[in-house]
């Protein structure tokens, strides 16, 4: 049911989802990946949260971060929408990271005083969050047991109220593993905690041996258990590409990665590949130096999210320890960062998320950048972004995003009158907002 002034952009109760009348023409264009990822969110409640809800406000991820995390089964098994994850993966989870490393940070779920209170609750958290946590469980407990879990938890409490308690006791009998500590550390404990690769070379040039280090998060919490994907990299031309993964289990300050051991240095490491994990994620020098050759494009949409996420999340925390051999061009302050986003969108085919993309490269420039700086920054991006329009590959929607992000970057005479002639009826480009 379409509803005029309708708050939300689109909610479910039991036999009816009202969508704002607004949503209808987003809803209209093929080539936009939100509308049909916010209409299966709410299909999702018909079972989690009309079906079975939460007992009180503090087990609201009951509903949100369930369908959430269903919403992106549905793009990427209904639809067929395989850089789903990795969109998420270029924005909204690291905005999560953001928002998990503030003073009076919130974890998934806490106890709420009053109904009222619920609306303090950080959205990143309850749904981005939540549901980047349950995908970590299925990489842990596998995807079978998940699912086995969930629809226990649906037959046990069908027309009922649960609790968080309920729905991981539903895991833990699927998996055959107490999942208790896992709840406390990921449902109850805020804070989001950092990974980065420790590699030791033979004296012959050969890998002695790896491991991956564990950080605590800023403000303190738990060393937690993580599924992840080592991905190892080697040139292959003027590019980088995987040549093997490697599965681990990591928990506590230092795990060790057997399955490396003898063979040539890689080029790169990039720590959680897939992006499974709901961590941040930093590089040793010399990946980094590799990363940065080929501007973050490594040849896989999930690899290549995981990468620009650690580089936003070093760029705005000024981190330049990570760059401090490299040439200047490649530092890692905001001058580096936008440097990398001119050199990916010009490279040849444009990035899964690339909007997301050109919003962290407008706020870094706007943003972070010295003051002095910012104009130069703003005009090299708006120029780099006006290439790309220009080029053939780009298809309608990646063209009205460009331009979307020109005209936020726009910078001198020569941009500015261009976005004017835009804006007064010229020929502005196919797709443009």
């Amino acid at each position: 049911m379409f509803a005029p002034g309708l708050g939300p952009k689109a909610t479910q109760l039991p036999a009816v989802m009202e969508v704002s009348e607004e949503f209808l023409q987003q809803a209209a264009d093929p080539e936009d990946e939100y509308p049909p990822g916010l209409l299966a969110h709410e299909v999702a409640h018909l079972w989690f949260g009309c079906l079975v809800e939460g007992r009180w406000w503090d087990d609201m991820w009951l509903a949100e971060a369930v369908a959430d995390y269903l919403s992106e089964l549905a793009m990427v098994e209904g639809l067929g929408v395989t850089w789903s994850w990795a969109r998420i993966g270029m924005g909204a989870k690291p905005d999560a990271y953001v928002t998990d490393s503030v003073p009076g940070m919130e974890p998934v779920t806490a106890p709420v005083p009053e109904a009222a209170d619920v609306q303090t609750r950080p959205a990143s958290i309850l749904y981005m969050k939540g549901s980047c946590v349950i995908r970590q469980l299925a990489a842990l407990i596998g995807d079978d047991a998940l699912r086995a879990g969930l629809r226990d938890y649906l037959d046990r409490y069908s027309g009922s109220a649960a609790t968080t308690d309920d729905l991981v006791d539903c895991w833990s009998r699927a998996s055959g593993r107490d999942l208790t500590g896992w709840a406390d550390e990921w449902l109850r404990t805020a804070g989001v905690n950092t990974l980065r690769p420790e590699l030791t070379l033979a004296p012959d040039g050969t890998v002695a041996s790896l491991a991956v280090a564990q950080e605590p998060p800023a403000q303190g919490g738990p060393l937690r258990t993580h599924r992840i994907t080592v991905g190892v990299y080697a040139r292959e031309g003027g590019r980088l590409r995987r040549r093997h993964a490697l599965s681990a289990e990591i928990s506590g300050p230092l795990t060790a990665v057997p399955g490396l051991d003898g063979w040539p240095a890689p080029d790169a490491l990039i720590v959680n590949e897939g992006d499974l994990a709901f961590a941040r994620t930093r590089f040793d020098e010399r990946s980094w130096r590799s990363l940065s050759e080929v501007a973050l494009d490594v040849g896989d949409p999930l690899a290549e999210a995981v990468c620009w996420a650690a580089a936003w999340d070093m760029a705005t925390a000024a981190e330049l320890d990570a760059a401090a051999e490299l040439d200047a061009a490649a530092e890692l302050d905001a001058a580096g960062y936008v440097d990398l986003a001119v050199r990916r969108i010009t490279s040849g085919a444009l990035p899964v998320g690339l909007a997301r993309l050109l919003a962290k490269a407008v706020t870094v420039a706007d943003r972070y950048a010295p003051p002095g700086q910012r104009p130069t920054l703003r005009h090299r991006l708006a120029a780099a972004i006006g290439a790309a329009m220009d080029a053939q590959s780009s298809g309608r929607r990646s063209r009205g995003e460009l331009a979307g992000a020109f005209a936020a970057s726009a910078e001198g005479d020569d941009q500015l009158g261009l976005l004017r002639l835009w804006l007064d009826g010229g020929a502005g480009p196919d797709g443009a907002p």
